[in-house]
């Protein structure tokens, strides 16, 4: 009897680990807080409430990032530099390894791209127009 449930035991291991296995890679990208001056506020995806941004903390899709009057910030999503002016909210809507979407709902934002390869796409959504940025500048 002991036998039988060792085995079953090793069974429910093999499937749990085969299954973990089918399931998608993390992206390799992230974007990270690489300046900030003055206030500047940090909102998880996951999270309803605001807290002060750390730099170099990981962001990915779905966070969100506000500027407080003064306030500046700088981040760096691979090569690609994003420098958030004051009073500017922005959002990750969708960042992975070849994609990166950004939200600005108020306020504006400078992005220097150093690469983008023919398979990526890098897109800023504003209010009234959606921005797609065709190659390095």
């Amino acid at each position: 009897m002991l036998r039988k449930v060792e085995m079953l035991v090793v069974l429910l291991a093999i499937a749990a680990a085969s299954a973990l296995a089918d399931g998608d890679d993390p992206p390799s990208r992230v974007a990270r807080l690489n300046y900030q001056s003055g206030p500047v506020s940090f909102r998880p995806g996951s999270v309803d409430d605001w807290s002060a941004a750390t730099l170099n903390y990981p962001m990915t899709s779905g966070d969100h990032l506000w500027t407080d009057a003064g306030a500046q910030a700088e981040i760096h999503a691979g090569s690609t530099a994003i420098r958030m002016a004051s009073q500017t909210a922005m959002s990750i809507l969708n960042l992975d390894d070849r994609t990166v979407q950004l939200s600005v709902t108020q306020g504006s934002v400078n992005v220097h791209i150093r690469e983008l390869a023919d398979d990526e796409t890098f897109e800023v959504d504003t209010p009234n127009v959606a921005i797609t940025l065709l190659r390095a500048g």
